[in-house]
């Protein structure tokens, strides 16, 4: 079959990972037919900027990226654009390729793109050259450790801000209980926080997103959630990937609401080993 996936990628490391998830998916997981267009990039950095070089590392993957692409001029290219509809699963788009170019703009927030190649991502998860710290991996290998991803602002746009709201605490701490509960475990159970804003509540550690964050601090940041045994994510793809490329975490919970816009839910994001929780958005 011939054809390149030219996908557009844009916004946090979070959305970059489903729209690379996308692109595998779209190309039955070869890597080498499918292209990252990071343009968007050099018009606004608000997110930290473009990670997956540096989430991923190595130079074959470096490669398939490009900021200079004329996606407009490319011959035989069929768009495909789910900015409506990024929690949309579409299985006929399979039958595209081969017979065109593909440029892909959009969310592809569904786990039905990430499931058939996780663990293609995760040996890319695994080459990440950047580490942490040796204290916090002996902290993670000592403990039961419920990790608990707090978001508050994450450096969004007041429009967004609006549109996704943020999980309000009670559930969120009604969830912490819960899954505390029912861990039988003969290690010590730690409950750590993970926040880009200052939390309140009782936590055995807090990892705070810096005043200046960087595409570093938030892959370490990253690779530490993904060493908790069990895993609550706010209404947020950063942690949510935590869960999927994690070879350690055994639950993943995620809020039933996950946008106030067009009411959105949760559940086309739950992988495998995922449950919802309930709550409002504040």
């Amino acid at each position: 079959m011939t054809g390149k996936v030219y996908v557009i990628v844009k916004e946090g490391l979070g959305n970059q990972l489903f729209q690379l998830a996308y692109g595998l998916w779209q190309a039955d997981g070869d890597i080498e037919r499918v292209v990252l267009d990071t343009s968007s990039y050099a018009q606004t950095n608000h997110h930290g900027g473009y990670g997956l070089r540096k989430l991923f590392g190595a130079s074959r993957f470096a490669a398939l990226e490009s900021d200079s692409i004329k996606l407009r001029q490319l011959p035989r290219a069929t768009w495909v654009n789910v900015h409506r509809n990024p929690d949309l699963y579409l299985d006929e788009l399979k039958t595209l390729l081969g017979k065109t170019h593909l440029v892909a703009e959009g969310w592809f927030q569904h786990y039905a793109y990430v499931a058939p190649h996780i663990e293609q991502l995760r040996s890319f998860f695994r080459a990440c050259a950047i580490t942490i710290d040796p204290e916090d991996q002996a902290f993670f290998d000592a403990h039961t450790v419920v990790g608990v991803h707090i978001r508050l602002n994450d450096y969004l746009r007041p429009s967004n801000r609006q549109r996704f709201g943020l999980v309000d605490p009670k559930a969120m701490n009604r969830e912490i209980a819960r899954v505390v509960a029912g861990i039988r475990s003969p290690r010590p159970v730690k409950v750590v926080a993970f926040s880009d804003g200052q939390v309140n509540g009782r936590f055995d550690r807090l990892y705070l997103r810096g005043s200046e964050p960087s595409i570093e601090g938030d892959i370490r940041s990253l690779k530490l959630m993904a060493l908790c045994d069990h895993l609550i994510c706010g209404n947020s793809t950063f942690s949510l990937w935590a869960g999927y490329l994690s070879e350690r975490v055994r639950t993943v919970s995620l809020p039933a609401k996950w946008m106030r816009e067009n009411n959105r839910t949760g559940a086309p994001l739950l992988p495998p080993n995922g449950q919802l929780y309930d709550n409002e958005l504040v």
